[in-house]
């Protein structure tokens, strides 16, 4: 199932991240539950940015999703997803640990490697 948060389209680059408080609560958002067999529940919101003209879902809601099938995309412009694990799930790489704590934004491009599941 998806949902829809009405919101505006502010840039989500790192200098707005400290500019705007909770910007990430004041941007257009839509968010999907998913249920992972490695990964237990995953939270996948899409948070909408300057210049995109909308969020398009592409999946089928209720339906099993396999690793690497397309679940929707942004329509012109930049933007940003978060993906909220339940804890003790996984542990996220290093790299994406370290830069983000240094207030640096992690590009990830598709199929990239971000973390293990734990055991």
């Amino acid at each position: 199932e998806n949902n829809y948060i009405q919101g505006h389209y502010y840039s989500v680059n790192p200098i707005a991240l400290k500019a705007i408080p909770k910007l990430f609560c004041e941007n257009k958002r839509e968010w999907s539950l998913f249920k992972s067999d490695n990964f237990k529940d995953i939270l996948h919101i899409e948070v909408g940015a300057t210049c995109v003209g909308s969020i398009i879902q592409t999946y089928s809601p209720n339906v099993k999703v396999n690793k690497g099938e397309e679940k929707g995309y942004f329509k012109f412009g930049g933007s940003t997803t978060i993906l909220f694990f339940e804890k003790d799930s996984i542990n996220v790489d290093t790299d994406i640990l370290e830069q983000s704590k240094l207030g640096f934004e992690c590009k990830v491009v598709f199929g990239e490697h971000i973390g293990t599941k734990i055991i």
